[in-house]
């Protein structure tokens, strides 16, 4: 009853209004479309756009739009042609753009619509405004809105005035045929993967009249009635009316194209169309991504199968190739930032960290302990100490042979008395300190030595990427990721691209190292029982890749967003983080350092050394053998008495 009221309302004013227009002007102007048109896109943007900052107009559109709209002082006016470059600096621009054109064609809106993606403020979900400048009264609006559904320019409105001279609205949903009041469907394309809806409405909800745009009707719109009646049918039919409803709430099952990748042990058809029976074969994680973006999304997915890709530099392999041409719209498929630079990417899905793998180096042995203990320098100045000492008891005395000041040194260093001779005041000094820095020594030795035979202790490995810097490793693997982390040129040299299971590839290569996520690692770490750094490296985010200008970007990302405020997959992945490193932990309690009774093994050095000095003795005793029997030594004596008495004779 209510609807029939108003319905009742408004057409006795507009009988009465004409009526009225026609009293004061009988004489009848030529109808001006553009005229209508640019006064309906006037009214369009006073009403419902004033609070976007930025315009853009095609350079070629009617002078008049232009005009307008440089009036409004609300608002920024931007001119984009096809042959400018469009380099805008988008800093000063953050807000999203409003877009006005006036086409006269399929293929000159095309160019349009390529000369504004040129630009940084490009967006698919901005309103654009499609004056009709043709002339063929709304026969123009299926071309033009086909033109802009294969551009994914959602919110797209062509303003046109129909035959029976009535100011239209056209616009289309790309997924579903619901629209709100006062929309009313006009054509729907019936495909399964890219069906489309028109929708129309006419200027004001429920009012089709023809316009008189003649001296009596504007000056009738002049007078106080006038205006009162206008104000009042403005207000009964607002043009705002169901004007930016959102195309892409409801997809009622509409096609999403996804590419996705599968283990090596499935065989699948390139370019072939899968259905969802294919998440059987797909990698948990990826099943329950597809599963939480069908429920929130509401649609139906057509897999298709492809390769790993990477998208680095020029090049673009795997299924980036499917969102480049997209045959795609979705990469089921966890990427980094740093590995889908160059494609739009969802909003991370989950956070993880970036590790260093390599062998594990063994233990120390006890002479490695020793050095490590002491240090070099202190190892250096024994030496130097030493070596004093031995010239010093050489040079005693005449007496005091090479032979014998090496048994001393040796006395010294394993605390026994010595024989020789301190009837000095600087050799008492000397010797006491030379006693003072052996007892030190001894002590230290001796109460760490069950220690260094007893207790086992790992090799240092790598922890930081400057730890890759030793020698001893040639060759870094790691995934697209990686690149940018590095930036010592030593260890960009060594680096080899490769896929994220890099673990695999150093298994008994010790000198190759790993970079790769924790999540990859941890299961290759403890079966092969591999070196993982204590602390990660970095801490890498994870994302879809996505196509370009992908209209349901926005509703995916708001999905993500809101299971992370829920801190859902945050707590997922922390417990499993948790989880390994406890299992991490239990590892090396199993395997590291508990004393244990002293072992042969650990005592080959002395076995080395005993078997080198007996080796040297008995060839020494064989030599000192050898000159006694065939009398060299007392020839060797006569030959030098006899070059004494010669020289005292001479």
């Amino acid at each position: 009853m209510e609807k029939f009221f108003k319905l009742l309302l408004i057409s006795l004013l507009l009988q009465w209004k004409l009526l009225l227009v026609n009293g004061l002007n009988t004489k009848k102007s030529n109808f001006d479309r553009t005229y209508i048109i640019n006064e309906m896109a006037m009214d369009m943007i006073k009403s419902c756009y004033m609070e976007f900052k930025t315009i853009i107009i095609h350079a070629d559109s009617d002078q008049t739009i232009i005009n307008n709209v440089g009036k409004l002082g609300s608002s920024t006016l931007m001119l984009i042609s096809n042959s400018s470059k469009n380099n805008i600096g988008v800093a000063q621009y953050l807000h999203m753009p409003l877009f006005i054109m006036t086409p006269k064609s399929r293929m000159e809106f095309h160019d349009i619509l390529m000369s504004f993606k040129s630009s940084p403020l490009w967006n698919i979900m901005a309103p654009f405004l499609i004056l009709d400048k043709s002339n063929r009264k709304c026969m123009n609006a299926p071309n033009i809105l086909k033109t802009a559904w294969e551009m994914n320019v959602v919110k797209s409105f062509f303003l046109c005035v129909n035959s029976k001279n009535v100011s239209m609205i056209y616009t289309y949903n790309p997924y579903t045929n619901r629209a709100p009041q006062p929309w009313k469907n006009v054509k729907t394309t019936k495909k399964r993967t890219d069906g489309w809806t028109m929708y129309s409405k006419s200027n004001r909800e429920g009012l089709k009249w023809e316009q008189n745009y003649d001296s009596g009707y504007e000056k009738f719109n002049k007078t106080p009635f006038g205006k009162i009646i206008y104000t009042i049918l403005n207000a009964i039919g607002n043009i705002c009316d169901g004007l930016n409803f959102d195309r892409t709430e409801y997809l009622d099952g509409s096609i999403i194209r996804a590419v996705v990748t599968i283990s090596g042990e499935h065989e699948w058809i390139p370019d072939k169309d899968y259905d969802e029976s294919l998440m059987e074969k797909m990698l948990p994680g990826d099943v329950l991504v597809v599963q939480a973006l069908k429920s929130a999304l509401n649609g139906t997915f057509i897999f298709n199968v492809d390769e790993e890709g990477f998208a680095m530099n020029e090049q673009v392999t795997g299924f980036y190739r499917r969102l480049q041409n997209r045959s795609s719209d979705i990469a089921i498929c966890f990427r980094t930032h740093y590995t889908s630079r160059r494609f739009q990417t969802t909003y991370p899905v989950f956070h993880s960290q970036l590790h260093i793998v390599t062998n594990n180096r063994g233990f120390y042995t006890p002479l490695e302990k020793i050095k490590n203990y002491y240090g070099i320098v202190t190892l250096i100045s024994l030496c130097v100490i030493f070596s004093m000492t031995y010239i010093v008891i050489v040079l005693s005395g005449r007496r005091r042979r090479w032979a014998f000041a090496g048994f001393e040194v040796l006395r010294l260093i394993v605390n026994a008395s010595i024989h020789s001779r301190m009837n000095t005041l600087s050799r008492r000094i000397f010797f006491t300190m030379i006693f003072l820095y052996c007892l030190i020594f001894q002590a230290t030795f001796s109460g760490h030595l069950s220690a260094f035979l007893t207790k086992d202790e790992y090799r240092t490995n790598v922890e930081k990427l400057e730890d890759l810097r030793d020698s001893r490793y040639d060759v870094i693997y790691g995934g697209p990721s990686i690149p940018p982390l590095i930036k010592d040129p030593l260890l960009k040299k060594k680096f080899i691209l490769s896929h994220h299971d890099c673990a695999k590839l150093i298994i008994g290569n010790d000198t190759a190292a790993c970079i790769s996520d924790f999540i990859y690692l941890s299961q290759v770490v403890f079966d092969e029982k591999l070196h993982m750094s204590k602390e990660p490296i970095s801490k890498i985010v994870y994302t879809l890749p996505i196509r370009d200008d992908w209209p349901l970007r926005e509703r995916v990302d708001i999905f993500l967003m809101r299971l992370e405020q829920s801190e859902h997959i945050y707590h997922r992945v922390e417990q499993y983080f948790e989880t390994e490193r406890r299992r991490q932990n239990r590892i090396l309690a199993t395997t590291e350092v508990n004393a244990h009774p002293i072992r042969l093994w650990m005592l080959d050095f002395i076995f080395y050394v005993l078997i080198g000095g007996l080796m040297l003795a008995i060839v020494s005793f064989g030599c000192e053998r050898q000159i006694r029997h065939t009398g060299f030594l007392r020839r060797f004596r006569h030959i030098c008495v006899r070059r004494r008495v010669a020289n005292r004779r001479n």
